[in-house]
């Protein structure tokens, strides 16, 4: 179980109901303080609330983003058993990712794949970045293939695979799910920055030469280059 980090006995509402609980966990969980956020959780259900759909999205969100896997597949697990709520795609949803970021890739392709429902792109994205995350090219690639089959035409799904690829070295990779980019007459969005410089925005895009000062700027760029080479910076190609 989790211990309490802070004290969420200041509540000043004097009726409390189910909505309520929902907002506080959702706000605590965003702002990134979870333990707080199941401090309300563990207090809804002393008071004898019923959690409904939302309260289980808003409290497995928070299970998911301060590490709590076995807590968050729990309170999946009591939706149907202890309260009879059958869970939706969005339960799903944050089970998959809970079970992503904690590296427990089989077992989130296994959840996927045993859905009653179709699983949708969120949920293989959830599943392709996580593989990404954990080196786990067996099931990025079965990802982005249901991924191709749902969403043919969105270049950051096959994006995602080929850094997959290129963080571990294997060029042959890349290539091939550059191949099936091609194939697919998918063109990936080049990347820029913008860079505001007394008022006035400047884009810049990888090898854009258009901007009146690129040569300055290429030049720049090549002696930062030196700089960190000469400190042992080596970059992956």
């Amino acid at each position: 179980m989790w211990v309490s980090k802070s004290s969420t006995s200041n509540v000043q509402l004097p009726d409390r109901d189910t909505f309520c609980y929902n907002a506080m966990i959702g706000g605590f969980a965003i702002h990134g303080q979870g333990y707080q956020a199941l401090d309300l959780y563990e207090k809804m259900k002393l008071e004898r609330l019923v959690p409904h759909d939302v309260t289980f999205v808003v409290t497995m969100f928070t299970c998911s983003h301060v590490g709590l896997v076995e807590e968050g597949y729990v309170t999946f697990e009591s939706m149907k058993k202890v309260y009879g709520v059958e869970p939706k795609l969005e339960h799903y949803g944050c089970l998959v990712d809970l079970l992503g970021r904690s590296g427990q890739l089989k077992q989130a392709k296994e959840r996927v794949q045993e859905m009653p429902m179709k699983p949708n792109a969120i949920l293989w994205r959830s599943l392709l970045g996580a593989s990404r995350i954990h080196g786990n090219l067996e099931i990025g690639e079965l990802a982005l293939n249901q991924l191709i089959q749902l969403e043919p035409e969105t270049s950051g799904n096959y994006v995602l695979l080929s850094n997959n690829y290129a963080s571990i070295d294997r060029w042959d990779g890349v290539k091939r799910v550059r191949r099936l980019m091609k194939d697919h007459g998918i063109n990936k969005t080049p990347g820029f920055s913008l860079v505001d410089i007394s008022g006035d925005m400047h884009e810049f895009l990888m090898g854009d030469r258009r901007h009146p000062f690129s040569k300055e700027i290429y030049l720049k760029l090549e002696e930062m280059n030196i700089k960190l080479q000469e400190y042992g910076y080596k970059p992956k190609h």
